[in-house]
């Protein structure tokens, strides 16, 4: 089978996920038609594919003597997504799309045991008839395709609102906001990433060749967390803060006071080692703690991506700083992650002994190591992934 992944799924060898992002979420009105969506996705589409190529269709020559202008594109790369309210009946006139797989969930009112609804949450804003990502290499180039997007939707009266959008970037230092390195142990780019990310069979045939996303945007206790001594915070995450090594054990004295020991040989440089031995978590941990940690609960089995117990999935998150509705600063991750099948995710998420025991790392009622509550879900949804395809990817969906 050829290569029909979206492009803005970054897993091929030598590619690097851009450093800006946004999400946007699309509900079609009600009352359209199945031919109606057709076209509203694909003027969407064909004004991002202009956008690509630097053209934004108001700067487009009016008059003989106009010259012809063309702005930067900055790498812009989008994907189309479509969500599970497109396939449910009841939420439009008419059943816009052909059938889904049939394991599409809702996140529903208790997400997951361990991560669940936060206090700002908007619960149906990303469970969406479908939503578009947008990754570029500017602030600029992804801002600009959610204005032509919304200036599309007007100047051509589509039967769609725009729901939501959310925004995020990567951090230089590779650092997420609680500081520790982030996104280490991700699947090796090229065949690894395929093997895990690639919807083959049990599927929608229209699906075949492309992927699934879970998009959770996940607020973190950040106050919460800066209130923990460093030994408490390398515990639960299973690393040390400043090098980024995994820790090889960790001790509770007589006192209750934590030690960590970093893997042996890992070089103490402040950014991550280059050697794979010293950024992979080793296969076991050696004690309870460790194997309570957020990085062994999160891949607690080695084997290949080939394999559906080992849960693997290709991770392609963005930090985000916003400000929540009561005011302040709202910091976390846009967590986007690619998987053959939604079970890869959920099974990460609603399996004991990974994180269905904990919202982050730690062990519950512990004295020296006790859960920690870091994370809530500010919104959140599942979506199939198509493959390229023309005149849009999946258009097939809106065929009868």
């Amino acid at each position: 089978m050829s290569d029909r992944l979206p492009a803005g799924i970054f897993y091929r060898q030598g590619e690097r996920a851009p450093d800006f992002f946004r999400l946007v979420t699309f509900n079609f009105r009600k009352e359209t038609s199945r031919t109606q969506a057709y076209e509203a996705v694909k003027t969407l589409w064909d004004v991002l594919a202009d956008l690509q190529k630097g053209i934004v269709r108001d700067l487009l020559p009016a008059r003989p003597a106009d010259p012809e202008i063309r702005v930067k594109a900055d790498g812009l790369v989008p994907t189309l997504c479509f969500g599970t309210r497109l396939f449910r009946s009841g939420t439009h006139d008419q059943l816009l799309a052909r059938p889904a797989p049939t394991d599409f969930p809702m996140l529903g009112q208790l997400p997951f045991n361990g991560l669940q609804w936060g206090p700002t949450a908007r619960p149906n804003a990303a469970q969406t008839d479908f939503a578009i990502t947008l990754h570029g290499g500017s602030e600029l180039s992804v801002a600009r395709a959610v204005v032509e997007l919304q200036k599309a939707i007007d100047d051509h009266a589509l039967p769609v609102t725009m729901v939501c959008f959310y925004s995020g970037l990567h951090r230089d230092d590779g650092r997420s906001w609680i500081d520790f390195h982030d996104g280490i142990n991700n699947l090796k780019s090229g065949d690894e990433r395929k093997l895990a990310i690639e919807v083959k069979q049990n599927a929608a045939d229209w699906l075949i060749g492309g992927s699934t996303m879970l998009f959770l945007k996940i607020e973190i206790d950040l106050q919460g967390w800066r209130r923990l001594p460093r030994e408490l915070q390398e515990a639960l995450v299973g690393r040390d803060k400043l090098t980024g090594c995994p820790l090889e054990s960790v001790t509770v004295d007589s006192e209750g006071k934590l030690s960590g020991t970093i893997s042996t040989g890992c070089p103490m440089t402040g950014t991550l080692p280059a050697d794979s031995r010293y950024v992979t978590v080793p296969t076991q941990a050696h004690n309870h703690i460790l194997q309570a940690s957020h990085i062994h609960r999160t891949n607690r089995q080695r084997s290949g991506p080939d394999q559906m117990t080992a849960n693997r999935i290709f991770r392609q998150g963005y930090e985000f700083v916003d400000s929540p509705p009561e005011g302040g600063v709202r910091v976390g991750l846009n967590f986007v992650s690619f998987q053959n099948d939604f079970d890869r995710v959920r099974g990460i998420l609603t399996t004991a002994h990974w994180l269905r025991d904990a919202n982050f790392g730690g062990i519950e009622g512990d004295a020296a190591v006790p859960a920690f509550k870091l994370m809530s879900i500010v919104a959140g949804g599942y979506f199939l992934v198509p493959p390229t395809g023309n005149p849009f990817p999946g258009a097939e969906v809106f065929t009868a």
